[in-house]
């Protein structure tokens, strides 16, 4: 009901070969827990699986282009988003 002023996040497979490990962690969530969060009636979740598709196939930290997700975004843009507060 209504557009969530707060959201609650996680992705997986932005270095690609953790995408397996965050793949269970969100799969878990859904299957156990996801109809017992006690979240505020404005808060939406955000569940974004595999960041890194080329990456997380392979195996590797890197994209398709051989460059790692992490840098391309670089460290300003992902502080607009919330990441690296203090």
């Amino acid at each position: 009901p209504g557009v969530p002023t707060l959201c609650s996040g996680h992705h997986s497979g932005l270095h690609g070969a953790e995408g397996f490990a965050g793949s269970a962690i969100q799969h878990r969530l859904l299957r156990d827990q996801f109809s017992q969060l006690q979240l505020p009636a404005d808060c939406g979740v955000l569940l974004v699986h595999g960041l890194n598709p080329y990456g997380f196939s392979a195996v590797r930290r890197v994209n398709e282009s051989n460059a790692e997700r992490i840098q391309l975004a670089g460290r300003s843009q992902l502080g607009r988003l919330g990441f690296f507060s203090r």
